[in-house]
């Protein structure tokens, strides 16, 4: 024994001087995180891991799932120790003796079992004697609590307690669920498999209620009743009302549960409701709070590769055939922000930490002591079993043979990843400056103050490799100035478990509030010391820390010194729980008090028919149009319907109610797919006729006369009759998208422009849109005469006219996909291309509206983009494009994608889809490994020089500032409108403050099948300055949660102190918003349409427009709000 234990000894020196060497290679000057020498610190644990025949990753998927790591004062000596659980070797306590030694006592503490399937491990004081217990999880045996009986030896109690649970446990976390004074028990648990993947199950986790020491099961009673495949568990107040909340992360197809605490012994899992979609491999989780805005966050990990070759040969590829893609759990990293009220967009993508390969440890950190939480993620799979090419061979039986095929498995050694905070929420790796350059197979994880000099230090348990350990260098580095609280609850809570803290300090004169929660079970198996460290950037001042205790309790605690430890020892004192704050702006209205409305897409596979399109055509809708109808001088609706559900008419009062007014010539014409609608007087009899623009992906490729655009006359009592005779439309064989309406050439009556969005079956081939002017024989196309290049100017999503020179004549402006917003100038009613933005930015936008946002007299513009939440980041170096070309030349056209990654371009689409569509490129590419590592150009070389071809090189939603002379500056707007594409667009004074705001809706279902689905934004509230700058309004304070695909978004006055926001929602019910003007200003109506300038109290001109038809698929009546003391010049 001595002697393998020597050898272990040798191979685990050997193994880091290895590894050590190939770190300094990399690091050219002194990182944060120093790695320490195993010999030097006497921390020799080796998780080694020898598979046979019986013990594999064919035949137990848990075998890779690893070990964890907890951290703990055993012996309150103020020195923070270590336990390593392992597989197939013995579990390890390890006694911290200052200065960066650590001494094996595990045989002299009692606690040296013999090897077994331990997984998580937790420091806990479950007796509440104020010393350190340890809980033991283990698969298959029952389940192991070490009870600290003072003097430095542990007593194994598990079956006294009633805590000696067997199943597939994976960890344990404890709180006071309750609030009863003492802590509760939740174990998570897996599952196993027989015969290899071929038969899984999973087991239900347990809820433990502690009832004076004892332990029972109160799972099924408090509603924990679902048979998952847990792989950890995170605690936190999610919606801040001073209960713990619990978030499971599940692996495989069982999707994540949120249970909410429900405060009377039950919880519900709301995940379905509140989460969107979830990460689908869920590994290692924790709850934090990123941003610093009192709101607890939730960190998933996956297993997506960032590199181009694994992710292809890593990941399979879901069916090319399904038309929903409405799997609710995706393949990456999952980062939840908290928007309050348990709403939460995931912006994994857009904080730029969404792909880490295959991750198990995840946890909230300040490394830098900057006062911001950054990201560790520890990485790697002791063999690669997801290899597509090895998995596409099989053997069942015990052989030579199978052994073989195991042990020829590659061992995936991956670096971690450490992500610095920068604000705003973004992150950046920073991974090898700090120094996590080592290629480990890492599971569990945490951070400690093992030196007690004011920075976080790291352990990592890893397999087939000695354990490491990182000494930070934040303090000596003089990175930041910290905080580290030591809390002393009450009655058998000890060590506060589940506290919320505030540390409130000042920084050059600005004031900061960091967050934080003491839980200690967090990331992956694993528990971290329940000290809490908040790091304080360059603080001169803690002016308080706020302690919430478990039970409603307050404590404030001033003059704090800085870079001190502190001891926090509970005190009484009553408050209220912390409620989310009524909202400021708007007020969700009642469809009963408002609009009842659903709408119903059908289903169509778009990728059925174009198998590499990188997105669908066929849920574009619905479209919203509102002006007065029937005379009575209120504003009525019409909504587009899908195809075979007819367009609907809504007739208004005078309280924002609307009521259904039947349109018999709108239900004979139920075949068609509805896209834009424009209310204006076609006929010049004084009332609003309605022009419904047809589209859409399905069925018009059959029939083509389900794409001729309509036009309804109104009888001027809101009954509508198809147009005959000269007013009929003439007809196209073009997908319409937008309509919008202006007299551009100032002959007294309303010209049309219909941009077109695509030819059904031929995307991406560009269709036909067109300009229809009125004159004494009907509606005639002028596109070509009047504006040439506009009919084929690209597919069309949005259009607005909008006199942007100021000459009082109208121009127009069109946005699309692969389209940079384009301009057309008036010139004496001939139209013609204006290119008015110096560098492309080309993108895929939704829609555009106008608004004088920075108060100068003229319309500046915003236009929705798809944002950057998104695995797609292009550039002008490095765009996104399209290739289009029968390359197999076998009679149909080829829509190739291509992103750059790691310096080369790729084809966006997997391996399955792309031979697929072209077949023979199988012969040249056998393999996933051939395919992945394949350049776009190694695969289709000069076949390309002929192909069409469109870039997109900038994804922002942005405002374009127009400085006259045809000139505009471009401007991206806030990082909270860039979570999702943004559809529906409008811009009014809401807060009448004289300085126009911004409103926005989104959400888009429907991309390629690597992307899933952009499904992250709640809508968004930007107020403005009237300088050009804007400042996000939270959706606590917004009111507006609009969480599904938004689409149209109108405005509709209701008096002269409201408005009424109405959402047109994609397969969903409408969602109407209240807004009662504020600050004394007052909402006026505009009958002639035509421009107005107001003027403010402050002497600045803002100019306002009233379009006929804006922002997506849209058109809202023509008013104002007028800040008070304003007034209006024209």
């Amino acid at each position: 024994m001595k002697i393998h234990i020597y050898l272990s000894f040798l191979l685990s020196v050997f193994t880091f001087n290895t590894i050590l060497s190939q770190s300094h290679e990399k690091i050219g000057k002194a990182p944060l995180l120093e790695l320490q020498s195993p010999e030097s610190i006497g921390i020799t644990f080796f998780n080694r891991l020898i598979e046979t025949e019986d013990f594999n990753y064919s035949r137990q998927f848990f075998v890779y799932i690893g070990n964890g790591v907890a951290a703990g004062d055993i012996n309150n000596d103020g020195l923070i120790d270590l336990f390593f659980t392992g597989m197939q070797v013995p579990n390890t306590l390890y006694l911290n003796k200052g200065n960066w030694k650590f001494e094996d006592i595990s045989k002299k503490a009692g606690i040296s079992d013999s090897a077994s399937l331990s997984f998580g491990s937790t420091f806990v004081d479950i007796d509440g004697d104020g010393d350190l217990d340890l809980y033991i999880c283990r698969f298959n045996d029952p389940n192991l609590l070490y009870i600290n009986n003072g003097n430095g030896i542990f007593t194994e109690k598990g079956a006294e307690y009633g805590l000696n649970f067997e199943g597939k446990s994976v960890q344990a976390v404890f709180f006071d669920y309750d609030h009863d004074g003492d802590l509760d028990a939740y174990i998570g648990q897996n599952g196993y498999t027989a015969g290899g993947y071929a038969q899984v199950h999973g087991y239900a986790d347990k809820l433990m209620i502690n009832n004076n020491g004892i332990f029972s099961d109160i799972s099924k009673q408090a509603g924990i009743d679902d048979d998952r495949y847990c792989l950890s568990v995170a605690l936190g107040d999610l919606n801040n009302d001073g209960w713990t909340d619990i978030y499971v992360a599940n692996d495989f197809e069982a999707r994540d549960l949120l249970y909410i605490n429900n405060k009377n012994g039950t919880f519900t899992d709301i995940a379905p409701q509140k989460l969107r979609h979830t990460s689908h491999f869920s590994m290692g989780s924790d709850i934090g709070d990123i941003n610093n805005d009192g709101l607890a966050d939730i960190l998933t990990v996956d297993m997506l590769p960032p590199d181009h070759e694994r992710r292809l040969t890593q990941m399979t590829t879901p069916s090319t055939f399904n038309p929903y893609f409405d799997s609710t759990s995706l393949t990456r990293n999952c980062l939840q922000l908290n928007c309050g009220n348990l709403n939460f967009c995931d912006i994994g993508y857009l904080a730029g930490i969404a792909e880490t390969d295959w991750s198990w440890a995840s946890l909230f950190a300040d490394m830098d002591n900057d006062g911001m939480q950054d990201i560790c993620i520890m990485n790697g799979i002791n063999r690669d079993g997801q290899d597509m090419d090895i998995a596409s061979y099989s053997v069942k039986k015990k052989t030579d043979k199978f052994m073989w095929l195991i042990n020829s498995l590659p061992k995936t050694r991956l670096r971690n990843y450490v992500f610095r905070n920068k604000g705003n929420l973004q992150f950046e790796d920073i991974s090898n400056e700090w120094g996590l350059t080592q290629k480990l197979s890492t599971n569990g994880a945490i951070y400690a103050d093992f030196d007690n000099d004011g920075d976080l230090d790291m352990a990592l348990n890893n397999i087939d490799s000695n354990a490491f350990l990182y000494r930070n260098m934040a303090v000596e580095q003089k990175r930041g100035n910290f905080l580290r609280i030591q809390l002393r609850g009450a009655a058998k809570n000890s060590a506060g478990i589940g506290a919320k803290i505030e540390v409130h300090y000042t920084v050059k004169g600005k004031d900061f509030i960091a967050y934080r929660e003491a839980h200690s079970g967090r990331g992956f198996l694993s528990c971290v010391d329940p000290i809490i460290h908040v790091g304080l950037a360059d603080a001169t001042e803690i002016k308080k820390v706020i302690v919430y205790w478990p039970g409603s309790l307050k404590q404030i605690v001033n003059s704090v010194p800085i870079n001190k430890l502190i001891t926090i020892k509970q005190a009484d004192e009553k408050y209220a729980a912390m409620i989310d704050s009524k909202p400021l702006l708007c007020t969700e209205v009642s469809a009963s008090e408002s609009i009842d409305y659903k709408h119903k897409e059908n289903l169509f596979d778009d990728f059925y028919q174009q198998r590499l399109m990188p997105g669908r055509l066929s849920i574009n809708g619905p479209a919203i149009a509102a002006a007065d109808i029937n005379g009575d001088a209120i504003d009525d609706l019409i909504i587009g319907g899908s195809h075979e559900i007819p367009a609907m008419c809504y007739i208004g009062n005078a309280s924002g109610k609307f009521t259904i007014l039947t349109q018999p010539a709108f239900e004979a014409d139920f075949r068609y797919e509805d896209q834009g609608i424009l209310l204006f007087d076609a006929d010049g009899d004084g009332d609003n006729d309605c022009y419904i623009s047809s589209g859409g992906n399905e069925l018009a490729q059959e029939e083509m006369d389900l794409l001729q655009d309509r036009l309804y006359i109104n009888d001027g009592k809101g009954l509508f009759a198809k147009a005959q005779g000269i007013m009929e439309i003439p007809g196209e064989q073009s997908a319409a998208s937008c309509t919008v309406g202006a007299d551009y050439d100032s002959d007294g009556d309303i010209d049309i422009f219909i941009g077109a969005r695509a030819i059904p079956g031929k995307y991406p081939f560009i269709p036909k849109s067109i300009l229809l002017r009125k004159d004494i024989n009907g509606w005639k196309d002028i596109t070509d005469s009047i504006a040439p290049g506009l009919s084929s100017i690209g597919l069309v999503t949005s259009a607005l006219w909008s006199d942007v020179d100021n000459d009082n004549d109208m121009d127009l402006w069109i946005v699309g996909e692969w389209m940079s917003p384009t301009l057309f100038i008036n010139n004496k009613g001939k139209l013609s291309i204006s290119h008015p933005i110096k560098d492309s930015i080309s993108g895929a936008y939704n829609s555009i509206i106008s608004a004088d946002i920075d108060n100068d007299g003229d319309m500046d513009y915003v236009c929705g983009n798809v944002g950057k939440n998104t695995r797609y980041k292009p550039t002008i170096e490095k765009p996104i494009e399209l290739y289009v070309k029968d390359f197999d030349e076998n009679g149909s056209n080829d829509v190739i994608m291509t992103y750059w990654n790691g310096g080369k371009r790729y084809p966006v689409r997997m391996r399955a889809p792309l031979y697929a569509q072209i077949p023979t490129l199988n012969r040249r590419f056998p393999n996933y490994h051939s395919y992945g590592q394949a350049s776009f150009e190694d695969i289709f070389g000069a076949s390309i020089t002929d192909a069409l071809h469109f870039t997109a090189h900038n994804y922002s939603t942005m405002w374009l500032e127009n400085k006259g002379a045809g000139q505009f500056i471009v401007h991206e707007l806030p990082i909270e409108m860039q979570f999702s594409p943004i559809y529906g667009l409008i811009a009014e004074d809401f807060n009448a403050d004289g300085a126009m705001d911004i409103m926005a809706i989104g959400n888009f279902n429907g991309p390629d099948p690597e992307m899933f689905r952009y499904d992250n934004g709640l809508g968004c509230v930007l107020l403005g300055n009237g300088k050009g700058d804007f400042t996000y309004l939270p959706s606590l304070q917004s009111g507006l949660i609009v969480p599904k695909d938004g689409r149209s978004l109108i405005m509709i006055p209701i008096g002269k102190q409201n408005i009424h926001i109405i959402a047109g929602i994609n397969s969903g019910k409408a969602q109407s918003f209240t807004i009662d003007i504020p600050n004394k200003g007052s909402v006026q109506k505009n009958k002639t349409r035509k421009s107005i300038t107001i003027k403010l109290k402050n002497g600045k001109r803002q100019k306002r427009e009233f379009p006929l038809g804006s922002g997506y698929y849209s058109q809202s009546p023509a008013f104002y709000i007028l800040p008070q003391g304003a007034t209006v010049e024209n």
